[in-house]
């Protein structure tokens, strides 16, 4: 959240920018505290959840990175929206490609990563440059699978926003 913002850039917390508006956000909170943010972009490749729409949003907020002092831009990422389903993930494993393809060509240096528990679970072709692992370390697994888990805690959250698909 934009309230958060000040705590996280004195923290060094690694940010995501889901949208040019965002983005300016974070670069107006890191020039009132003479930092610079370090900042992944996400995509959004299917699951709806947030991300920039499409390369031309990302071709913008990759230039307003560029210009800016205070962003440092490190990465690029997405998530699959339900890894067992092998059309829709590879559909958005070529849809993150190309987004990352554009983002690298500005950034070579560019962290990418989609794989969370789920596309850990289906191999490295879904690995890219790193992985997150979420449910899996709180011993809940996204799909069975072989890999043996206990349940560590139960989890609440708020929710940030909705979206309406078809």
């Amino acid at each position: 959240l934009d309230s958060d913002l000040e705590c996280a850039l004195r923290y060094s917390l690694t940010l995501t920018a889901d949208s040019l508006s965002r983005l300016k956000s974070i670069s107006r909170e890191a020039r009132k505290l003479g930092v610079a943010a370090d900042v992944h972009l996400k995509v959004n490749t299917g699951m709806n959840r947030f991300g920039c729409d499409g390369i031309d949003e990302l071709k913008s907020m990759l230039f307003y990175a560029k210009k800016s002092r205070y962003i440092v831009l490190s990465g690029i990422f997405s998530h699959f929206s339900d890894a067992l389903d092998k059309d829709a993930t590879d559909k958005q494993l070529k849809k993150f490609k190309s987004f990352v393809s554009e983002a690298k060509s500005a950034f070579p240096e560019l962290t990418a990563h989609i794989s969370g528990s789920g596309g850990i679970l289906l191999g490295k072709k879904y690995h890219f440059d790193m992985v997150r692992p979420g449910l899996i370390l709180y011993g809940y697994k996204p799909f069975d699978s072989d890999i043996k888990v206990k349940p560590a805690l139960k989890l609440f959250a708020r929710t940030l926003g909705t979206r309406t698909v078809e």
